[in-house]
Formats: C-alpha cells, structure tokens, sequence
C-alpha cells in the first residue's frame, strides 16, 4: 500500500528526531529516504486513483534533477481589450451611471452600485476609468453634449415673454430626464482638479447666459446687466428643478404624482408670464 508524501514526510521528521537520541535512527533514515525518494516520483505521476499516467517516470532518485519535456502551452490573446469592445463597456457604465442619477444624487451612488446597475466587475470600472469620481466626470460630459443640442431661437414675435417660455420649457426637460444631473455639474464645476471641470462651467454657465443675453437682446426686453442675467439663470434652474425633484410635495399639492405633460405646460407659460412682467419696459 502507497502512501501519499505527507505521511512520507511525518515518518522522516520522527526518525530524524529519533538520530539524535544515538539509536539506530540513522540507518533507517538513510533506508526510508531513498524508498521515499522512489514512491514520491511514481505517486507524482500518478492520479489520486491510482491509476498511472501514461509513460510514466523510471523510480530513480537521481531522475529528480533531470529535466522533463515540456508540454505545449495554449496561446493567450495578447494586450488589452479590443477598442471597439472598450468602447462598448465604457458607454454601458455610463449609461447606468446616468440612470442610477434618476433616482440618487452623485454622492449617494458607489463603485459596487455602478457595477451592478451596468451588469459588470467592479473591477472593470477601475480599469477603464479609475475612481467613481472619474465615471462622474465622464457622464457629465455627456451632460454637457446633450444640454449642446437643446437649442431655443428667438422668437419671430419678439416678445420676450414667448422667449422665456421657450427657455424655461427646454430647462425643465433637461432636468426631468435625470433629476439629479444639475448636482453632479456643480459639483464638477466645484470638485477641486476634476477633469473637464472648466468645459462643463463654460458649457452650463458662461455660454448659456451670453446665449440668453443675445437672445433677449432681439425681444422688447429691458437690458439686463451681466449680473442680473446670472441671477436670471439662478432661479430658472432651481424653479425647474423643484417640481422635478420634490415629488411628494407636488403629490399634494396637485394630487398628481408627477409633473406630467399638461402641468409642465402650464407652469412653464407661468413662470414666463411672472418674469416677463419685470422685464419689459414699464409704459411711460
């Protein structure tokens, strides 16, 4: 009966234990190490059952320093992701990142919550962006296209009134499709180093209010001062966003779980009608 090599090994540590005393230990070390020797080279090429491999080695002691043949080792594809793979992965994390947004602000949402909303190895949302903060940064860009294409023209009217309207229509449905959208921006354009921090300012802050500057300026509006303008965008984001944002108070107030598409419309043209009231000029 063969034992395998651990009781092999319990058996050699007693008997050179026993060398010390002066008994015969030595003899029979020198006997059951080399007998050692030989059963743990066929017990290597053998299966746990017992049954021997094919061509298996000569039990020769001096056969441990020989060199073996190698077997052929399977071909592992070389370097990272292909592109076009990246590209999808990247834009899935975005995607769930920017729906997990719907309903969580940037603060509350983790690593392991993108990871599981994408479907992927958190790991992954390391090696392709770094830090949760990194996959922030990069949905708000996305942000910052999407706000790009959301044009409003003047209206033919000139009616500054009809302008406003326009604005504060595409505002709100900017912040409805991701509620939490506006905090992330600002925390971006706040975040200390946050990549892209200044083309987010610039796209949400600085253009925006020259582009409704210009466009007031082809309406029967007062002039507003750069200042009053900044104001201006101020109060149309936070009256967009409250409506939006705070649901349960809309719920009882209007008995509607949400702003839906008739309530928007009015309050839209409200909102145009109050500022309009301030800012056209008062009749002589």
């Amino acid at each position: 009966m063969r034992f395998p090599p651990v009781s092999r090994l319990t058996c050699l540590s007693r008997l050179s234990r026993a060398s010390h005393d002066g008994s015969s230990g030595p003899i029979l070390l020198n006997s059951i190490h080399n007998s050692f020797i030989e059963e743990l080279i066929v017990y290597c090429h053998e299966g746990n059952n017992g049954v021997k491999r094919d061509n298996p080695v000569r039990a020769d002691p001096n056969h441990l320093s020989k060199k073996t043949s190698k077997q052929p080792r399977i071909a592992r594809r070389q370097g990272r992701p292909v592109k076009d793979d990246s590209q999808a992965l990247r834009d899935k994390i975005i995607a769930a990142t920017r729906e997990l947004l719907r309903t969580n602000s940037p603060d509350a949402i983790s690593r392991i919550d993108i990871a599981r909303a994408a479907k992927v190895d958190p790991a992954l949302i390391r090696y392709y962006f770094g830090s949760k903060d990194d996959v922030l940064s990069a949905v708000a860009l996305t942000f910052m296209d999407d706000f790009r294409r959301s044009e409003y023209d003047v209206p033919t009217s000139g009616d500054v009134q009809d302008l406003l309207d326009r604005i504060v229509t595409v505002m709100m449905a900017f912040i409805e499709s991701v509620p939490y959208m506006h905090d992330l921006l600002v925390r971006e354009i706040s975040r200390l180093g946050a990549p892209g921090g200044a083309k987010i300012r610039s796209a949400f802050i600085d253009n925006p209010t020259a582009r409704i500057e210009r466009s007031i300026r082809g309406t029967d509006s007062i002039r507003l001062t750069r200042r009053e303008l900044q104001f201006f965008r101020m109060m149309v984001i936070a009256i967009c966003a409250f409506p939006i944002r705070e649901q349960a108070f809309i719920e009882q107030l209007f008995g509607r779980e949400r702003f839906d598409a008739e309530l928007t419309k009015e309050y839209c043209k409200f909102v145009a009608k109050v500022f309009a009231q301030g800012m056209k000029p008062r009749p002589k």
